[in-house]
C-alpha cells in the first residue's frame, strides 16, 4: 500500500498583485476543463489557451508538463493537431515544442488546446499527490498539474473541475457555480481580471475535513484553517489561527495597510511525514506535517524560526519588488514575524533569546552568495540568506530608532503599493528619514555574504578629580564592517548605556563615571549581526553539513567537523553530535562501515555539560535531534548486516523517547516509523541527505 503523506498547504490571498511581465509570451485566456479520480490517482481535461507573442518572428513555442501527465493532442483554433517535439528536462518536467504555421509577431496571438492525462503515484514525495481520502492540485513552475507556460500571470481564466460529491474542496478563490449530478461535483471558478495562475490553478480536497476561520476586528482579513478532526490536534489548530488573525492585525497595522482586503486558506491533508524538507514557493508554503501537531507546543508560537505559518503570512504584507526576493519577501516578512513575536512577550529574555536564534541561523562558514544575489543558486537555499535578511532589517531599525523606521515602512507603502520597490529606493526612503547617506549600510550588509566579529577589552584609571576614566578598544576581526554599537556599563546597580560607531580594526573610546564599572559588555542584547564564540562552532559543524549536502565534498566537510571537535573538546556548546554525525556519514560514504558505527556511537553518547550556560545551549535542540537521528543511522547499518531484528528495536526506542519533545524530534520520529514499515535500503543520496 502506498505511504500515505502529510501536508500542509498554504493558499494565496486573493488580493495579489499583478504585474506585466517582458517574458517571451503574455497569456491572455487560460480556460481548462478537467475531471478527476481520487480513487485511481488519475485526471483527464483540456486545456484551452490564447497567448500573444512579446517578441518579434515567433515561428515556434514551447510549454512544460510534469513527467506524470502526458499531452495526449495539442491542437489549434481550427481542432487541427501542431506538429510538435517533446524533450525530458531533468527537472521532472517535459518540454513541448510546437511548430506554428506562420512566423508571428507581437500584434498576433495563436491559440493552444492541450488534451492531457495524467497519473499521480501516491507513493512518491510530488508535491501533487492523489489518495482515498485527499488530493492537492497546485500550479507553480516546479511542480504543476497543467502545461506551464513561460508566464506567471493571466489576464482572464476559468477553472471547471469535477470530481467526486464527497470531497469538499478548497481553492483560492470562491467557485462561481457549483453542480451535483450523478454523485459528482463540478465546479466553476471564473476570473475576469488579471491574476496569478498559481492562485487560479491551485486547489486541495478532503473527504474529512472542518474549518476554523476568523476575521481581524475590521473583517477585512480572514484566516481559514482545513483540518481533519480526528488527524490534527484541534486545540492546537485554534491557538494557531488565533495567532495568525492577530498577527495578520499587526502586520497591517505597521505596514500600514489597515484597508487591506484578504483571505488566507490553509489546508493541513495526510496521516505522517514524507522524505524530504519542507519546499518554499512564492506565493504559498508546502510543508510535510510533523508528529508535533499532535500536541500544543508553544516553540512555535514564541520562536520565528519555527513559525512558518507567520513568515508567510508576513509576505504577503511585504511589497512586490523586481529586485531579489530575498531582500523583501524573505528579509523583511521575517523581520515582520520577528518583531511581532517578540512584542506580544513582554519579556526581555525573549526577545534576547529570539535575536540569538536569528544570529545562529544567519551565520555559517559554507561559501553563500551575499543577499543582494539573491536567490539564484542552491546555496541560497539553506535559507541563511533569508535570517540575514531579517537581521539586517532589525539593525536598520537600531540605526534609525523604530519610531522613524516605522515612518520608512508608512512611505514605502504610500509610494510603493502600485509599483515594484527597489534596494535601491529602499534605500532612499532609509536615508530621507536618518538625514545622511547610508552607502556604509548597504553596501556592506547586504552586499556581502560574511559577518564582522568585535572584541572588547577595557580599563579603568581614576582622575585628579575622583571621578573615573574607561577606555573601551573595540578590536574588528576579518572584514571590516561599519557600525553603530551598544556598550552597556553596570555601576553597582545602577546600568549606563553608551553608543560608539565602530568602522575600523582598532579603537579606542573613554568614558567618565563617578566610579568604576564592575562590568563591561558590547551589545548585550545582540542588536548588531556578529560572530561570537559559541556561534562560531556551531557555524562549522552546519558547514560541515552543508558541504556534504549541497557541494558532495567530503574533503571539506570533514575539516570542519574536526575543527568542532579541536574548538570544543569538552562539548560545552553541544555541537559535537554535528560533528560526528557528519563524519560518520562521510566513514559509510567511503565504505567504512565501522568507522561509521563507531562515529555514530560517538555522536549518541555526546552529551552537553551541565555547567553549560544558557548561550551555550543555543543549539542545544539541534543537536540533540542529531543525536536520535544517530541511533536511526546506526541501526541503518544494523540492518545492511542483516540485524533487522535488532534495529527493530532501535527505531521503537526512537520513537518512545522522541514522543516526549516532538517538536524537538519530529524529524528522528518520522524517519524511525519509516524503517518499521519497510526495509532499511542503502543508496547514496540518503548518506549525502541532510539527516
Amino acid at each position: 500500500m502506498a505511504m500515505m503523506k502529510c501536508i500542509f498547504l498554504l493558499w494565496g490571498c486573493t488580493f495579489v498583485a499583478f504585474s506585466q511581465e517582458n517574458g517571451a509570451v503574455k497569456i491572455l485566456d487560460y480556460r481548462v476543463t478537467a475531471s478527476m479520480n481520487p480513487a485511481q490517482g488519475k485526471i483527464t481535461g483540456t486545456a484551452s489557451v490564447w497567448l500573444q507573442p512579446m517578441q518579434d518572428s515567433v515561428k515556434r513555442y514551447s510549454f512544460q508538463l510534469p513527467i506524470n501527465i502526458t499531452a495526449e493532442a495539442i491542437r489549434d483554433i481550427d481542432g487541427d493537431k501542431y506538429d510538435h517535439k517533446r524533450l525530458e528536462l531533468q527537472n521532472s518536467l517535459n518540454e513541448y515544442t510546437i511548430e506554428l504555421p506562420s512566423h508571428l509577431t507581437r500584434k498576433d496571438s495563436f491559440f493552444v488546446q492541450i488534451e492531457f492525462e495524467g497519473i499521480f503515484d501516491t507513493a512518491s514525495t510530488s508535491p501533487q499527490f492523489v489518495n482515498e481520502r485527499e488530493f492537492i492540485l497546485q500550479y507553480t513552475a516546479q511542480h504543476a498539474w497543467l502545461p506551464v507556460f513561460k508566464s506567471s500571470s493571466i489576464l482572464s481564466a476559468e477553472l471547471q473541475i469535477t470530481i467526486p460529491d464527497s470531497f469538499a474542496v478548497i481553492a483560492a478563490a470562491q467557485a462561481d457555480s457549483s453542480a451535483v449530478s450523478d454523485g459528482k461535483r463540478t465546479l466553476t471558478v471564473l476570473y475576469l481580471f488579471p491574476a496569478q495562475l498559481q492562485d487560479v490553478f491551485s486547489l486541495c480536497g478532503s473527504k474529512e475535513i472542518v474549518e476554523k476561520k476568523r476575521f481581524t476586528t475590521d473583517s477585512l482579513f480572514a484566516i481559514s484553517l482545513y483540518t481533519s478532526p480526528t488527524r490534527f490536534h484541534q486545540t492546537f489548530a485554534d491557538t494557531l489561527v488565533a495567532q495568525m488573525i492577530d498577527a495578520a492585525s499587526y502586520f497591517a497595522k505597521l505596514m500600514h495597510k489597515e484597508g487591506q482586503h484578504g483571505w488566507m486558506k490553509y489546508a493541513v491533508l495526510g496521516d505522517n511525514f514524507v522524505d524530504n524538507p519542507p519546499l518554499l514557493f512564492r506565493d504559498c508554503l508546502l510543508k510535510r506535517n510533523s508528529p508535533a501537531y499532535a500536541h500544543v507546543d508553544s516553540s512555535i508560537f514564541t520562536q520565528s524560526i519555527s513559525n512558518d505559518w507567520l513568515f508567510e503570512l508576513a509576505r504577503k504584507f511585504c511589497p512586490s519588488t523586481t529586485d531579489s526576493s530575498a531582500v523583501f519577501h524573505d528579509g523583511l516578512a521575517n523581520y515582520l514575524v520577528s518583531r511581532y513575536l517578540m512584542s506580544i512577550s513582554h519579556n526581555p529574555l525573549n526577545e534576547h533569546r529570539e535575536r540569538l536564534d536569528l544570529m545562529i541561523h544567519a551565520l555559517s562558514f559554507f561559501p553563500a552568495s551575499p543577499l543582494g544575489a539573491g536567490k539564484t543558486a542552491q546555496t541560497n537555499m539553506t535559507g541563511a540568506l533569508a535570517f540575514k535578511g531579517r537581521y539586517i532589517f532589525l539593525m536598520l531599525e537600531h540605526i534609525l530608532g523604530r519610531e522613524s523606521f516605522d515612518t520608512v515602512l508608512a512611505k514605502m507603502n504610500e509610494q510603493y503599493s502600485a509599483t515594484p520597490i527597489t534596494v535601491q529606493n529602499f534605500q532612499s526612503l532609509c536615508e530621507k528619514e536618518y538625514g545622511s547617506p547610508l552607502d556604509w549600510f548597504f553596501q556592506e550588509w547586504m552586499y556581502r555574504s560574511t559577518a564582522p566579529e568585535f572584541v572588547l577589552h577595557w580599563k579603568n584609571e581614576q582622575t585628579q578629580r575622583g571621578m573615573n576614566n574607561t577606555t573601551v578598544t573595540i578590536e574588528q576581526r576579518g572584514d571590516l564592517f561599519s557600525m553603530p554599537l551598544p556598550i552597556r556599563f553596570t555601576l553597582g546597580s545602577r546600568v549606563i548605556f553608551k553608543r560608539i560607531f565602530a568602522d575600523k580594526a582598532f579603537q579606542n573610546f573613554t568614558f567618565t563615571f563617578p566610579s568604576p564599572p564592575t562590568t563591561v559588555e558590547l551589545d548585550p542584547q545582540y542588536t548588531v549581526l556578529r560572530w561570537i564564540l559559541d556561534i562560531r562552532i556551531l557555524a562549522h559543524a552546519r558547514s560541515s553539513i552543508f558541504y556534504r549536502v549541497i557541494n558532495h565534498d567530503l574533503v571539506s566537510s570533514e575539516k570542519e567537523a574536526e575543527l568542532v571537535l579541536q574548538l570544543d573538546p569538552n562539548n560545552t556548546t553541544g555541537t559535537a553530535s554535528m560533528a560526528y554525525f557528519s563524519l560518520a556519514k562521510i566513514a559509510v560514504l567511503k565504505n567504512d562501515m565501522e568507522k561509521g558505527k563507531e562515529l555514530f556511537l560517538k555522536a549518541m553518547q555526546a552529551t552537553l555539560r551541565s555547567s553549560a550556560t544558557e548561550e551555550q545551549t543555543t543549539a542545544s535542540n539541534e543537536t540533540r535531534l542529531y543525536q536520535k537521528l544517530s541511533f536511526i543511522r546506526f541501526a541503518n547499518i544494523m540492518e545492511m548486516e542483516g540485524k533487522r531484528n535488532e534495529a527493530l528495536m532501535v527505531y521503537q526506542r526512537v520513537i518512545a523517547e522522541g514522543q516526549r519533545e516532538p517538536v524537538v524530534f519530529a524529524r528522528a520520529i518520522v524517519e524511525a516509523e519509516k524503517y518499521l514499515r519497510n526495509n532499511f535500503i542503502s543508496d547514496e543520496a540518503l548518506w549525502f541527505g541532510l539527516y
